[in-house]
């Protein structure tokens, strides 16, 4: 087993690669980082959000839309993971949700976001950048991405992205960010997404959500029964399928 002195070592040369924009150089240093499956949470949450945000670069400097969609789909799936990592630790999330926003942020540059995901991925990456501000109010690159989305809004609502609204896990959990709506998340980009009966369903839930998770959000009972009797039957299907 590598110790952590040593991975910390490849860390800070995966970093100085990072920081001279060697975006694959970085990327491939921080995957070996973690191919080694350190024990400590810490390692393990920074390289997922170093890994992401080489891989957002490497996406939107990309010339082809595949790689594109494959680096920056990587990048977002790393960063969900970092920032539900870094609740093990003392560490700071901020990167990670500033990855978060970047990755969502590259895909609609490089036009490799689909019409039907406009609706969760537009107000999934505005919280995470609002969030990474939030815990470091000079992060300039969240403030550039977050103007940046800000400016696309009217097209984010033409396109079903619903910018002043919340979906029904989303109210019942009180975050956008929280470790049970990420699963949700997922489920929906690796298994929904990828049938035309579960674009259909998606379509139809963004439809008529909004107005229920309204009326749950401004009530605390309604929240803990649809946690309670909806949303953890859902998410004992959806965490005993992946088993």
């Amino acid at each position: 087993m590598t110790s952590d002195e040593e991975l910390n070592r490849r860390m800070t040369i995966a970093t100085a690669a990072f920081l001279q924009s060697n975006w694959s150089q970085a990327e491939r240093l921080y995957g070996e980082v973690l191919k080694e499956e350190p024990t400590n949470p810490a390692i393990v949450a920074v390289g997922k959000t170093f890994r992401s945000l080489s891989l957002s670069y490497m996406g939107y400097k990309a010339a082809d839309r595949d790689s594109a969609r494959r680096w920056l789909h990587e990048a977002l799936t790393l960063a969900r993971e970092a920032v539900q990592g870094f609740q093990q630790t003392n560490e700071s999330p901020q990167s990670a949700y500033r990855a978060i926003g970047m990755s969502i942020c590259f895909k609609m540059a490089q036009e490799v976001i689909r019409d039907d995901e406009w609706p969760t991925f537009y107000p999934e990456s505005i919280s995470a950048l609002k969030k990474a501000i939030e815990l470091d109010p000079e992060d300039k690159e969240a403030h550039k991405h977050l103007a940046s989305l800000n400016s696309v809004q009217n097209e984010a609502k033409l396109l079903g992205a619903k910018t002043g609204g919340c979906f029904i896990a989303t109210a019942s959990y009180g975050s956008m960010l929280a470790p049970e709506v990420a699963t949700f998340r997922q489920f929906r980009d690796e298994v929904l997404l990828y049938s035309s009966l579960g674009r259909t369903f998606v379509a139809f839930y963004c439809f008529v959500s909004p107005p229920l998770a309204l009326t749950i959000s401004k009530h605390e009972r309604l929240r803990a029964l649809t946690r309670c009797f909806v949303l953890k039957p859902l998410l004992y299907i959806i965490n005993k399928g992946r088993k």
